[in-house]
């Protein structure tokens, strides 16, 4: 069945709902998509800076100290080495979006062919990278923004499981939590940038509105 039919004209709402639809139809697909490039990049940054990660709670005072003292081998320089390299964890991750929006795609077209989708499958020979050209830019900002929302309380709520853990297994948990709390949110919006422009195109998405 295919994902957009010649199809009438869709509004943004219809868009959207069809967004999300799609998503919790085939949420743990699109969750293992995400899930299987995040995560281990988070688990790497948090095992390279662990030693910065394992005194979390005491950054603000470690930046106040004078740049020869330390605690716990941290000095404030690798703690600003380490928001830095984290930008650059979070700018990579933005650089993935056109892998990921085509791995979504494929994903959503084998179900929409009555198949069923596998993270693996979606992978498998993913040869067109390109960022998809949204349908309604209004769709994919709202679908952004719960996406967004829905991150930041999962990894606030993740957060506040933290506090027993060791610190020498601290960089584990959190880096479960960053790339988790990511690969939760994700899929909404990818779908959303997918679903706009498959309609838009008369694709394979949008024919069972």
């Amino acid at each position: 069945m295919p994902l957009a039919a010649s199809s009438p004209d869709y509004t943004r709402s219809m868009l959207l709902d069809r967004a999300f639809r799609l998503t919790f139809r085939n949420f743990s697909t699109l969750f293992l998509i995400v899930a299987t490039i995040v995560v281990p990049l988070h688990l790497i940054f948090s095992f390279y800076f662990r030693d910065v990660v394992a005194v979390s709670e005491l950054h603000s005072a470690i930046e106040d100290l004078p740049g020869y003292l330390q605690v716990k081998g941290v000095k404030a320089r690798e703690i600003r080495v380490y928001r830095s390299a984290f930008l650059a964890l979070s700018a990579a991750e933005l650089a993935l979006i056109p892998a990921l929006a085509a791995a979504t795609r494929r994903a959503l077209e084998t179900d929409a062919r009555g198949l069923v989708p596998t993270a693996t499958g979606a992978w498998k020979g993913l040869r067109e990278l390109r960022l998809p050209r949204p349908g309604s830019w209004t769709t994919v900002a709202v679908a952004t923004g719960c996406s967004l929302l829905l991150g930041a309380l999962v990894e606030v709520a993740g957060s506040t499981l933290l506090q027993p853990v060791p610190e020498t297994s601290l960089w584990i948990a959190q880096g479960l939590v960053q790339g988790l709390s990511r690969s939760l949110a994700a899929p909404f919006a990818l779908t959303a940038l997918v679903v706009g422009q498959e309609i838009k195109g008369k694709g394979v998405l949008a024919s069972t509105m």
